[in-house]
């Protein structure tokens, strides 16, 4: 059975369309589709029929679920004297729990995504949250779902660029930007994303349109980093730029960068090209001290300093320390030959570059990486 609730609520069964005589009905099903856990009588008579007499508002429940089980299956619900809950062994597949499964699938390196797929799925996001619904509980659950929603797809974004999947990162950011205009992480991946896929005029025009969406819905100006990215966009000659050159995969933060000040400017000090003498750097720290966040800034910032781009290899999804070198290949398009060693292949192709390497999470690799240092 396949029930959407991204948009109207529908219903699906190898026997056609179910529809729910009543709305409130269909409030209570989505409600504890959403909370799946069990749930009280109490609870649930409160939160729909809050308005009426207790003794009233525990029938119309008794009611409501008594529909459940008419129009859809006796098998759905588990309910005893004091509890209701949907059953967790019926056989239910739900548009919301198929976008979000995504999202935690989206560091995983052998994940696959099929344009088709990828449609399809992107397909299931019809609209908000059992949209026509105006029960008080409902405009909380909105907020929530639309936010993970776009974390989700922001982090697919984010997953198909450090694949050079561009041309599915812009689908998956125009999505983004369906439901939340205004969303500037979406636009800076587009900027990245035309560019890497060397349309320059459309990276600059994705600069105007997010300004004018900051401008129309927030009143708000483009965060410096945006700005800045405009910028070195535009100083670069799509036509003559190498396919490595051509753009960074760098993450996006979702938040803003405040202090360590010190730290930052020894850093880029370091790795500014000026800087011959420090060929590789290590960032270490207790976990939780913000690591790849204070990297991920300081590589923004030197993006105009390194001609052949910077670029992010992302390796805590990675088990197998033998993969650490096809990861740095796929991120920078390497292709493997057959009479040559991979890692020696990206050092050769890395030979004659001016490029910025960060290669995040290595600690659980680290012989594996230790090893690999010869392709830096």
């Amino acid at each position: 059975m396949r029930i959407s609730i991204l948009g109207p609520i529908r219903i699906e069964t190898a026997k056609g369309l179910i529809h729910l005589p009543r709305r409130k009905v269909e409030s209570l099903l989505t409600y504890l589709l959403l909370h799946p856990e069990q749930q009280t009588r109490d609870h649930l008579a409160t939160l729909f029929w809050g308005d009426s007499a207790e003794d009233k508002a525990r029938h119309s429940l008794r009611t409501a679920l008594a529909t459940l089980r008419q129009h859809i299956d006796d098998g759905l619900l588990i309910t005893d004297r004091d509890h209701v809950q949907i059953n967790p062994n019926f056989g239910l597949w739900v548009d919301l729990r198929e976008l979000l499964a995504i999202g935690r699938r989206a560091d995983d390196p052998d994940l696959v995504v099929m344009p088709g797929r990828l449609q399809a799925m992107l397909a299931l996001w019809q609209g908000e949250l059992l949209a026509g619904s105006y029960d008080d509980w409902i405009i909380a659950e909105r907020e929530h779902f639309h936010i993970r929603l776009l974390t989700t797809l922001l982090a697919l974004t984010q997953a198909l660029r450090a694949r050079s999947e561009y041309v599915l990162a812009i689908e998956v950011a125009h999505k983004v930007l369906t439901f939340d205009p205004a969303n500037e992480s979406a636009h800076q991946h587009l900027m990245f994303c035309y560019m890497a896929a060397g349309d320059r005029a459309a990276a600059l025009r994705q600069y105007e349109l997010c300004e004018q969406a900051l401008i129309s819905d927030l009143d708000v100006p483009p965060m410096a980093e945006t700005t800045a990215l405009y910028h070195w966009i535009k100083q670069q000659d799509g036509a003559e730029m190498s396919p490595a050159a051509k753009i960074t995969n760098l993450p996006i933060p979702l938040t803003s960068f405040v202090g360590r000040t010190q730290q930052m400017t020894a850093v880029k000090r370091l790795l500014r090209p000026a800087a011959h003498e420090t060929r590789l750097l290590t960032l270490t720290g207790a976990g939780g001290s913000s690591k790849t966040r204070l990297a991920i800034q300081v590589a923004t910032d030197l993006i105009d300093g390194f001609a052949h781009g910077v670029w992010w290899v992302e390796l805590a999804a990675l088990r197998d320390g033998g993969l650490v070198a096809r990861a740095i290949a796929k991120t920078l398009g390497v292709q493997e030959t057959i009479d040559q060693l991979l890692s020696q292949t990206v050092a050769n192709f890395l030979g004659d570059k001016q490029l910025l390497l960060v290669i995040d999470n290595c600690e659980h690799l680290i012989d594996a990486c230790a090893t690999s240092r010869q392709i830096c």
